[in-house]
């Protein structure tokens, strides 16, 4: 299974301080667990793919290339730094209160489609960025703000699933 290959061979456990395999600790999740288990899973994978490639490779370089061709200039890093850093001062202004929303209200599942639906509608929105000529690195720079959002708002609501997905003797 997928938890075998994310966890340790072995979990300890603090309440009996014995340890258990990962193989024990799946066989004792009931069929919904387990399907919650495998959901957190694939959207962790999808996750990290985005991040990886979208957030590290492509937007950099294409926003770069944009800002570079647009403007006649080599500032294209440092526009994609200042992009950046513009998406990320939004995500931590906001992240705090959507993490307590997360964590007291019993609307995880809508909040964490409402922002992947959004990450992933300005994911693919940017690839039509570059057929809007010299303003083609703003509308990347705009979508790759929302994307952003959307991707790390996701990400704050999915953390908020941790503490029901695994048995409480699978803790630290």
């Amino acid at each position: 299974m997928i938890l075998i290959g994310i966890m340790a061979t072995t979990v300890s456990t603090s309440s009996a301080h014995s340890e258990m395999t990962a193989k024990e600790l799946i066989e004792g999740m009931t069929p919904a667990e387990q399907d919650a288990l495998k959901g957190w899973y694939w959207y962790d994978w999808a996750n990290q793919a985005y991040a990886l490639t979208v957030m590290t490779v492509i937007v950099p370089a294409l926003m770069a290339n944009l800002y570079n061709t647009a403007t006649g200039t080599q500032g294209g890093a440092g526009f994609y730094a200042l992009i950046y850093g513009i998406a990320m001062l939004m995500v931590a202004v906001t992240a705090p209160a959507l993490g307590v929303i997360a964590d007291r209200m019993p609307i995880k599942k809508k909040l964490l489609f409402w922002y992947t639906l959004a990450g992933v509608i300005f994911c693919a929105a940017m690839g039509a960025a570059p057929y809007f000529g010299s303003k083609a690195y703003m509308v990347l720079a705009m979508m790759y703000v929302f994307g952003s959002i959307g991707f790390s708002g996701g990400n704050t609501i999915y953390y908020a699933f941790m503490p029901y997905l695994a048995p409480k003797k699978a803790m630290d």
